[in-house]
């Protein structure tokens, strides 16, 4: 059974490439090559999506079977667990965005409050 990395390790070897004069090329920086060929994918800390265009890049460089490529890519590549997002319904939840929108909101209300109040003991006499 063959694996992802080692056939492009094998690819590149067979070509006479170094992981410099292909991160040159295809513009993928060293460590993530050599992440690929060992298949360290704990390595990358983007999404599949993003490593999946590296492998794609560098198999496609390499002239490599791009469907036999993804097909490994997809058996060999862990599947993480995304974070679950919060429903709406799940409440309010207090958030530093929601701190600045009450400050603001208490200060605009106190700067009202405090003109009409002085509007107010403006426009009636001191002997009324």
């Amino acid at each position: 059974m063959s694996s992802l990395g080692r056939l492009i390790r094998k690819a590149r070897l067979a070509k006479g490439l170094t992981f410099s004069q292909v991160a040159r090329e295809i513009k993928i920086k060293e460590p993530c090559l050599k992440a690929i060929e060992k298949e360290n994918w704990s390595f990358f800390t983007t999404e599949v999506v993003a490593v999946r265009g590296f492998v794609q890049s560098y198999a496609s460089f390499l002239g490599l079977d791009l469907e036999r490529i993804m097909a490994l890519f997809k058996r060999d590549f862990p599947v993480r667990n995304k974070p679950q997002k919060k429903s709406d319904s799940a409440g309010f939840c207090w958030t530093p965005q929601a701190t600045a929108v009450l400050t603001v909101a208490l200060f605009v209300i106190g700067l009202v409050v405090y003109l009409l109040w002085q509007y107010f003991s403006l426009k009636t006499t001191p002997y009324s």
